[in-house]
């Protein structure tokens, strides 16, 4: 199907929140085996709270959401502004993969991205490249190296960046399709002519490492096993975060019913082990077909990150429009998320009475990734004892207005502080400070 204009925005919408709901169901059954799941929890059909809160999400949604800010906040894929995003984040990513873990240990220490890369091929660059394809769903070659981009920095093996590319291109292809004329043969020629060149050998396989295959092969053997049930398929594939395991494995739960959203996401976490990676990627592909009206509304009731992922696919949908994230405001669209310096007004800024309630929401209208100056800075301990010691605010609104974005930020991150709670003595003197700044 040929497409003239970009695909309706929600596709957009079920491809990240299809993606946020995997991630969340399938974090508290991360690394059990299948046995295991059933056991505890029969067939898992809802959120459970394990380690977190049923609905909490984890570093798969967090690093899909610095991808999609640093592609709506440059335009583009700028690696230096995800790396910066990532580093800010860090703190509160929540399950995070050995491979990042070890490439932001040396990003932290100054290593240029150029070279903290971990050499493996984990699927932590391919669970958060799906941005990427939403934002270049007709263009192939901007795609393949922006998404090439967005692994380098924490993954610089050849099958790790495939996997990203795999990821973004399916997001592409999908929000172009129509669900009742999806071709799954076509579906995996397209993400294999993605990667097509991009690995020089073959790799072995975790399991059996006598067996060696690229992960351009991989996905043809996914087409051959889509109708064998999922022990058996699994017991092929198998489902750790090798992406070499993980991607093929989403891409057999999307392909076994690919029209049935909540169906691809429970297949997929009730398979255990790397599940809420596997889930996070094959809920992204069937959200991206089948639109926000085709998830299962009940999970979105409790799904953390919501709002956040709403505005990120408007403005991805907007990006990928006219190659300006912001471009729909002058369309008259109801939006106030954002809000610039330029136009903050004291009527934006909660009063004293409302501060309780209010202060979280105001601080999320503001950017503080893309300002923060350095990540050794922003660590909440050293802001804290800054601000103990010598009661001194900045005077200027951008870093006022960051520390008050940060403070939101580790409330949120910290889930047994609620920020609808009488805030520190900290937060009611920024935001005092910011409307002292700003024109009524």
């Amino acid at each position: 199907m040929a497409w003239s204009s970009v695909p309706e925005i929600e596709r957009f919408r079920g491809a990240l929140l299809a993606g946020a709901m995997g991630d969340a169901l399938g974090a508290p059954v991360e690394t059990l085996p299948a046995h295991v799941v059933r056991e505890r929890h029969g067939r898992l059909v809802d959120y459970q709270r394990g380690r977190r809160e049923p609905g909490q999400v984890t570093d798969d949604t967090q690093l899909t959401i610095c991808v999609a800010d640093t592609l709506t906040v440059c335009g583009y894929l700028n690696p230096d502004d995800f790396v910066h995003r990532l580093l800010c984040a860090w703190p509160g990513v929540r399950g995070r993969g050995h491979a990042t873990k070890e490439a932001v240990h040396r990003l932290q220490k100054g290593i240029p991205w150029t070279q903290a890369g971990t050499v493996g091929d984990g699927n932590g660059a391919a669970m958060r490249s799906a941005p990427i394809g939403l934002v270049r769903w007709d263009d192939p070659v901007l795609l393949r190296a922006e998404a090439i981009l967005s692994a380098l920095p924490t993954h610089r093996g050849e099958m790790g960046v495939a996997g990203a590319v795999v990821m973004a291109a399916a997001a592409a292809y999908l929000v172009r399709q129509e669900p009742t004329s999806f071709d799954p043969g076509a579906f995996v020629a397209a993400l294999q002519r993605s990667i097509a060149g991009m690995e020089s050998s073959e790799q072995p396989e975790r399991r059996d490492p006598s067996i060696r295959t690229t992960l351009h092969d991989r996905l043809a053997l996914v087409l051959d096993l889509v109708d064998r049930s999922p022990p058996d398929a699994f017991d092929r594939l198998w489902n750790g975060a090798y992406v070499l395991e993980s991607l093929p494995a989403a891409l057999y739960c999307f392909l076994r019913s690919p029209t049935d959203v909540e169906e691809v996401l429970l297949r997929a976490v009730n398979m255990g082990r790397d599940a809420d990676t596997v889930a996070a990627m094959a809920g992204t592909m069937s959200g991206a077909l089948n639109g926000f009206d085709g998830l299962p509304q009940r999970l979105l009731a409790n799904l953390e990150e919501r709002d956040y992922l709403e505005v990120r696919a408007r403005r991805l949908h907007s990006l990928a429009a006219t190659g300006d994230s912001t471009s729909f405001l002058a369309s008259g669209d109801e939006y106030d998320d954002d809000i610039p310096n330029h136009r903050l007004r004291q009527e934006n800024v909660p009063t004293d009475t409302e501060l309780a309630g209010g202060w979280a929401p105001f601080a999320s209208t503001f950017d503080g990734y893309r300002y923060w100056g350095s990540h050794h800075d922003h660590e909440q301990e050293s802001l804290g004892k800054a601000w103990s010691e010598g009661r001194k605010l900045p005077a200027n609104l951008t870093e006022l207005r960051t520390v008050l974005f940060w403070q939101q930020r580790w409330y949120h991150w910290n889930s047994h502080l609620d920020p609808e709670l009488e805030p520190n003595d900290l937060i009611p003197s920024v935001i005092s400070a910011i409307r002292t700044l700003v024109p009524a």
